[in-house]
């Protein structure tokens, strides 16, 4: 075998486990034209990224229009990608601090991608869940 056969085997071994994209029916490839403000969060599409208002306050450009993100548009639809679920009885002892750690968690992954949210809070007497826009978070 020759040098370059092994670099194009070892190409085509290297993603062998490589999970598909995930479908995302509120992500477009079309970004909007200039600035646009989300009417619900106030976040601004900001050279294609969805971005807190405060980070772009200084920039030149106008917003153009209104138009939700989808973040906000997963919330009006009630259509969440994760769900984190906790059960049992011992948590409950610890309940505000679970929470203000799951915020803290959405806070930091919100830096990152502004469209990282918590949409909801279901509790039942059985389990709680969290419902969030995207697995990762």
């Amino acid at each position: 075998m020759t040098h370059k056969n092994i670099l194009s085997l070892r190409r085509s071994q290297q993603h062998a486990f490589k999970e598909p994209a995930r479908e995302d029916p509120y992500r477009s490839d079309a970004k909007p034209r200039g600035q646009v403000l989300c009417p619900l969060c106030e976040a601004v599409c900001f050279r294609g990224r969805w971005v807190p208002a405060h980070r772009i306050a200084n920039s030149s450009e106008k917003v153009l229009g209104e138009l939700k993100c989808p973040a906000c548009r997963q919330l009006e639809d009630r259509y969440a990608l994760g769900v984190v679920e906790i059960k049992g009885d011992r948590w409950k002892f610890f309940y505000e601090l679970v929470f203000n750690t799951v915020k803290r968690s959405e806070q930091i992954a919100r830096v990152r991608n502004d469209q990282e949210r918590i949409l909801w809070v279901s509790t039942s007497s059985l389990a709680t869940k969290i419902y969030v826009t995207l697995p990762e978070l």
